[in-house]
């Protein structure tokens, strides 16, 4: 498995309520991304958000962030992505009770 960290400025006449909408809008669309286990999106206290997505494999998170996923989080967001994928051996999730352990690579 493995994890991205995305992170983005965003513009300040969105507002943590516009972002929490845009949000909710593209979760259906994630939904139906080859591969992706999990996605969490954040807003840190400035004027940053991003997503933490779980991964089934590297080429699944390779596949989503292109050139494509950076242009619309800057026609969306009003700034260019980064994102940082790193491997994920052991992921929990206490609400489920349960542990995946990732293939050996």
């Amino acid at each position: 498995m493995y994890v991205t960290i995305t992170r983005f400025k965003v513009s300040p006449d969105i507002g943590e309520a516009g972002l929490t909408a845009l949000f909710e809008q593209s979760a259906e669309r994630y939904a139906k991304v080859a591969g992706l286990l999990a996605k969490h999106y954040y807003i840190d206290e400035g004027n940053e958000a991003g997503g933490v997505y779980l991964w089934e494999s590297r080429a699944d998170a390779d596949a989503l962030f292109d050139e494509a996923f950076a242009q619309g989080i800057l026609q969306r967001f009003g700034s260019r992505p980064s994102v940082h994928t790193m491997w994920c051996p052991v992921s929990l999730d206490n609400v489920h009770h349960s542990v995946r352990l990732a293939p050996q690579r």
